[in-house]
């Protein structure tokens, strides 16, 4: 105390005065208050921390370009804070509801991020991040950006969970996450806009986003509650991603050194329409991948269910590699390009 007035009030106006001279827009401001909340943060204080950084964040979608590095680490911050708060709690305490609130918010916040850069068009997006010594590729800020998003979905759901040793209905956890509601359509409609696709990377292991240069504070990937969410709101299927050609089902399988420990997100997928017989750029089937890494499903699942006609059929048109762009229905077609 400084005659009788908490250091705290002094480091407060200090951050009021330095936006008001400074303006919202300048980097300066959000990196102090960054450092402010990180230094509540390491108090315990994660009320006043999330108030700090959810000002800087709306500062930075408010005056910086979309993907903007600064932006991106103040997301990141959140979703790696929020990783490691309810980590803590999970084994001994229920998650507080306004920490289930606030990974909702800091979601729906880390969505409106694509939607800017949808609305953002065709203007061009500095490939170097002011003042610092960094050069990103906007393909792959779009895609951390979405492995952000899907972490934050699937905290949420965690943040709804009880500790381990309690034992409640699943639709008490249901009832818990509709109070800290997300719009998971919303991502899947919007990432359609913009060429991203979630369903893909909620498949895809967390040895490739290890890859990537991400640490380890995430939740592991795949999460069998996120493909759910994405699937019930829309994510489609037979979706295949880019050159690789690959549908979120190959994903599974193909990004995982033991795919058999995701045999129950492989039945689920095929379950709810996946194409087994759906053909990869490496010419690979679903089916001939299943057959090869994924035993545990083939054991606990009819592969009779795995295989349909027109799946047949198809293969076997292209095996045959018959010309049949003339010769069947057009809506047929992309199911045929799929085979």
């Amino acid at each position: 105390m400084v005659d009788g007035v908490d250091p705290d009030v002094f480091k407060m106006q200090a951050l009021i005065i330095r936006e008001r001279i400074l303006t919202g827009a300048h980097q300066e401001v959000h990196y102090y208050l960054r450092y402010r909340g990180a230094v509540y943060c390491d108090s315990g204080l994660m009320s006043r921390c999330y108030d700090l950084w959810l000002h800087a964040l709306n500062l930075q979608q408010k005056y910086l370009q979309p993907l903007n590095q600064q932006t991106m680490q103040t997301l990141l911050a959140f979703q790696e804070t929020f990783t490691l708060v309810i980590d803590e709690h999970t084994n001994v305490q229920p998650v507080a509801k306004e920490l289930g609130d606030q990974v909702a918010i800091i979601y729906e916040k880390a969505v409106d991020e694509i939607e800017r850069l949808v609305a953002w068009g065709s203007k061009p997006l500095f490939e170097e991040c002011s003042g610092e010594d960094h050069e990103h590729n906007i393909d792959e800020e779009k895609e951390n950006l979405l492995f952000i998003i899907l972490q934050l979905l699937f905290l949420v759901h965690r943040a709804a969970l009880p500790p381990t040793y309690v034992t409640v209905e699943r639709d008490e956890i249901l009832a818990k996450e509709r109070e800290a509601f997300v719009d998971v359509e919303r991502l899947v409609n919007v990432c359609r806009e913009i060429g991203l696709f979630p369903l893909h990377l909620a498949c895809t292991s967390n040895e490739s986003q290890e890859r990537r240069g991400f640490n380890e504070f995430y939740s592991m990937f795949p999460q069998q509650y996120v493909v759910e969410r994405l699937v019930e709101a829309g994510g489609r299927l037979d979706e295949v991603d880019g050159p690789t050609r690959e549908t979120p089902l190959h994903r599974l399988i193909t990004s995982d050194s033991y795919p058999d420990g995701h045999w129950q997100i492989a039945r689920y997928l095929l379950q709810q329409g996946a194409p087994a017989l759906a053909r990869n750029a490496d010419n690979k089937t679903c089916l001939e991948l299943i057959q090869k890494h994924m035993t545990l499903l083939l054991e606990n699942y009819n592969a009779g269910n795995l295989i349909t006609l027109a799946g047949l059929a198809a293969n076997a048109v292209r095996r045959a590699e018959i010309p049949y762009e003339e010769l069947v229905p057009h809506e047929l077609l992309a199911m045929m390009k799929l085979h």
